[in-house]
């Protein structure tokens, strides 16, 4: 989320400042087309043109910086919340797998325990 001004935040900024799309791409040194895009949602303005355009358009970009910064922070610390707990039902699920794989290898280790001594009977049996 590169803009922290919405887009119809732009256009009603730019509106009341009397500036055309022109002007103020002009003034940012981008095309009147970029100048669209924002005010339309289809993209965002990179950080230069974001602080220019809060320059311009006498927004005050330290207090929406900081909020943004806050919900990016938020938003970071869901993912790593979130992967934490996928990291704990790998672990989960790591145990119980290895659970099931100890239970199927001792269950094919007594059953080739029984079929060896069954051959080894028979081998006795038979000398």
């Amino acid at each position: 989320m590169g803009c922290v001004m919405k887009p119809e935040e732009i256009k009603r900024i730019r509106k009341r400042l009397k500036l055309s799309q022109g002007e103020l791409a002009q003034r940012l040194g981008v095309s009147s087309h970029s100048v669209w895009k924002w005010e339309d949602g289809r993209s965002t303005p990179s950080g230069k043109n974001l602080l220019a355009l809060y320059e311009i358009l006498s927004a005050a970009p330290v207090g929406s910086l900081q909020i943004i910064a806050a919900s990016r922070i938020g938003a970071v610390q869901q993912a790593i919340k979130s992967i934490r707990d996928i990291e704990s039902d790998i672990d989960i699920l790591e145990n119980e797998m290895l659970k099931q794989l100890t239970k199927e290898l001792l269950h094919g280790a007594d059953a080739l325990e029984s079929c060896l001594e069954s051959h080894l009977d028979a081998l006795l049996k038979a000398s």
